[in-house]
């Protein structure tokens, strides 16, 4: 299973391509953020729980830190 969060700043470009993702069994959404501070603080909070994921989605143009 590969674990994968979405980051854009588009609820409805991370809601549709969450919708698309989840048709595939072997593809799990696990977490969104709306921004790359966000994203940021919830790769942290994994590293401390010593858990992983495989693929992180990011838009490269958002407002805050991209």
């Amino acid at each position: 299973m590969t674990r994968i969060l979405l980051v854009d700043d588009h609820t409805i470009f991370r809601d549709g391509l969450k919708r698309l993702l989840h048709e595939e069994s072997d593809l799990k959404v696990v977490a969104e953020a709306a921004d790359g501070k966000e994203a940021l603080t919830y790769l942290r909070a994994l590293e401390q729980n010593d858990e992983t994921l495989d693929l992180v989605l990011l838009d490269i143009n958002m407002k805050g830190r991209s």
